[in-house]
């Protein structure tokens, strides 16, 4: 467990020992940091920046599903099945929170699968795309 501090209260954010969060609290984990929701609320912990890495900004696991950030709704698709793509390039638009959310390709490859479609409502960590 790692320990987070939000408005000066202490919470427990569950590492990779698969130790159970509160059910209030969830995290997703993208290449630039960590969105930790919270009670209602979202909250975005900046990694430490590593010299010579390059961030995508995509949220996604080490498979290449790329996962939804926050809940929304599906904007824009921008690729489709069987599109090559390059690392960072635009994938889909998440509109949330009264703005645009653009993820990105995790990596290199070709889009193998997209479980979305627009104006779908996506929820917190839903897979929305594969890049094999």
């Amino acid at each position: 467990m790692r320990e987070l501090i939000i408005n000066r209260k202490t919470y427990f954010v569950p590492d990779k020992s698969g130790v159970a969060a509160p059910r209030s609290l969830r995290n997703v984990k993208t290449s630039k940091g960590t969105w930790v929701f919270l009670k209602g609320r979202s909250y975005f912990i900046e990694s430490p920046k590593k010299s010579g890495t390059a961030h995508s900004g995509a949220a996604s696991s080490a498979d290449g599903t790329v996962i939804s950030p926050m809940p929304g709704k599906i904007f824009k698709l921008l690729v489709k099945v069987g599109d090559k793509v390059q690392a960072g390039q635009d994938l889909l638009v998440l509109e949330a929170m009264k703005m645009e959310h653009t993820l990105v390709a995790p990596h290199e490859g070709q889009v193998a699968s997209c479980s979305v479609k627009i104006g779908d409502l996506v929820e917190l960590g839903q897979a929305l795309a594969v890049i094999g």
